[in-house]
Parts: structure tokens; C-alpha cells; sequence
């Protein structure tokens, strides 16, 4: 099991939990692997309120009345939380591929959610899931918590405040040349001054920078609480809008970026993911394949609607 984790050195600024949610949800939809997707905030916010719409009625159920991770913390507390049990209080989003951990129903200060208790959790969730996804917040108090993490996706905005604030912090500093992690840009303006090469020359970066525009179906999905069947879509037809094609593009740039890093890291255990490539060209065919079949259920119904 790895873990990957999203956070962004200010809150407000990156897009976080959009960026959390699409890489979970790209992956989980195209490639072999058994996912959880969980966060630091609270029940029914962020990437929960996003797929409220989408859930079966049965994980709705789990969703508003299970105790999700509340419980876990219970059993790491009792020290009985484990591989065996850690799946029980998820709720499945794509059954089988991805399953979701219900944010708290008391504020982080009450329930006392401490570094250890992530570490056990995490280590629990490495029996269960192939890849851990974890929306891990904004700020410099939680970089003892990406420690805990394989790969960091940092999450940054084009404001130059922002981005000078991130380079040049000593903490910030120290943690990115200790950790592997990738930048992203969310909400991404091409004809902004502040641009990729602008960035990337004012602050010398020697890695890859990402950006992920920002796209209005993209949000309505979100805010209509239906994102897991607005992903599940367009990703499956092939959609000729510059805008979603575009977002679309980047968002795989960046999911395909994550699952790279993961390969390359020296005795992180992917016994899944070493098939993705293969299973993806598969994958792509058969996507290739339904996106023809809804093209001509789509072309059919049209023509008898003019023949009417």
C-alpha cells in the first residue's frame, strides 16, 4: 500500500479537494487498483458532499448514520483497529475500487485525531487498499502528517504571494528536500502573466509544475453533489468541448504523474499498479468501444425524433 497526499501551504488557495477527488476517482475508474479516499475535515464537507447524490441507497445509508472514521478512532484508542476490520465503516463509492472514509462528526481538537492515530490507521488501510488517498488540509501544522506520506501533491495557486510564501518558508524549505512530492497548480489562467514558464523561471523549480484549469461543469457536478457520475461520463466518452477536454487532459497529466512517482520509489510494495499500463490499453479500447455505442444510441434517437 502507498499513500499519496494532498495539501496545499494555504488554505483557500489550490483547489485541494478538487484535486484529491479527481486524482481518487480518475484512477479508480481506469485503472486496477482498490483505492480509499479519505480526509481530515469534517462529515459531509469537501469531497463527501461532492458524491452525496451518486451514493447507492444502501451506502447512503452508511454515509448519514455510520460512525466512519469516529469509530476507527474508537479502535485505535481500544487498540483493536486492524486490516480486518479498518473496511468495514468506509462507504463504497465504486464498489470493489473505491470506498470513502466519512470526515468527523466533532471538531479535530475533540477528537483528538494525533499523529499516532493516522500512522495506525494507515497502517491498517495497507492491508486492505492498494492506494490511500488523503485530502490532508493546508498549512505548515501538517507537515508532521505528510511525513506520513509516500508522495505529497502540493497544491498552489498563481498568486505570487502565495507561491513566495511556499518557496521561500524555511519549514517549507527543509520538508521539500527531504520528501517527494509533485506541484500543481489549480485553477489554472494560461494567459495570466504568472504562468507555468514564468513560474517556473522566477522560482528555478527543477521538477515538473502541473496546473489543472478550471472548468464550470467541473463545479456544477460538485456543488449539484453528483461528481462521481460527472466523472464516470466524460470519462468514458470522448467529449469535444475545449473547456472539460482540456481539464480532462490535465487532470490525467496529473494522475498519471502520481501513479509514476509511486513506481519510481524504492521499495514502496505496488503489487497492482505495476499492471496499470497494460490494464489502462485495455481500458482505453473498451471506453473506445462504449463511447461508439452511446455515439450511435445518440445519432439513432435523434433521427427518429426528426422522423416524427
Amino acid at each position: 500500500m502507498t499513500t499519496v497526499m494532498f495539501w496545499s501551504p494555504d488554505a483557500g488557495h489550490g483547489k485541494t479537494s478538487s484535486h484529491t477527488a479527481i486524482a481518487a476517482i480518475t484512477t479508480a475508474l481506469q485503472y486496477r487498483a482498490r483505492l480509499l479516499l479519505c480526509h481530515n475535515g469534517h462529515r459531509g464537507h469537501g469531497v463527501e458532499s461532492a458524491c452525496a447524490e451518486d451514493l447507492a441507497e444502501k451506502a447512503a445509508e452508511v454515509w448519514m448514520e455510520g460512525p466512519g472514521i469516529d469509530r476507527l478512532h474508537y479502535l485505535q484508542q481500544s487498540g483493536i483497529l486492524n486490516g480486518h476490520n479498518v473496511s468495514d465503516y468506509m462507504v463504497p463509492l465504486i464498489r470493489g475500487r473505491l470506498d470513502l472514509l466519512s470526515g468527523t462528526r466533532h471538531s479535530q481538537e475533540d477528537a483528538g485525531f494525533g499523529d499516532s492515530f493516522w500512522r495506525s490507521l494507515l497502517a491498517s488501510a495497507s492491508e486492505a487498499y492498494d492506494l490511500v488517498v488523503l485530502d490532508a488540509g493546508a498549512g505548515e501544522d501538517k507537515l508532521p502528517l505528510l511525513e506520513m506520506a509516500d508522495l505529497v501533491v502540493v497544491n498552489l495557486s498563481q498568486h505570487m504571494e502565495q507561491l513566495h510564501h511556499f518557496f521561500a518558508h524555511p519549514a517549507y524549505a527543509d520538508w521539500a528536500a527531504s520528501s517527494c512530492w509533485i506541484p500543481v497548480l489549480g485553477a489554472y489562467r494560461a494567459e495570466s502573466k504568472i504562468n507555468l514558464a514564468h513560474i517556473n523561471h522566477t522560482f528555478g523549480l527543477k521538477r515538473p509544475l502541473y496546473a489543472i484549469r478550471d472548468c464550470q461543469p467541473f463545479h456544477d457536478a460538485w456543488n449539484s453533489r453528483r461528481l462521481l457520475s460527472f466523472m464516470r461520463y466524460r470519462l468514458m466518452l470522448d467529449w469535444p468541448e475545449e473547456q472539460a477536454g482540456e481539464f480532462f487532459r490535465q487532470s490525467f497529466e496529473l494522475t498519471t504523474a502520481i501513479l509514476e512517482g509511486l513506481e519510481q520509489l524504492e521499495g514502496a510494495p505496488q503489487p497492482s499498479l505495476r499492471t496499470i499500463r497494460e490494464y489502462n490499453r485495455v481500458q482505453h479500447i473498451q471506453y473506445t468501444d462504449q463511447a461508439a455505442q452511446a455515439l450511435a444510441a445518440r445519432l439513432s434517437h435523434s433521427m427518429h425524433e426528426s422522423m416524427k
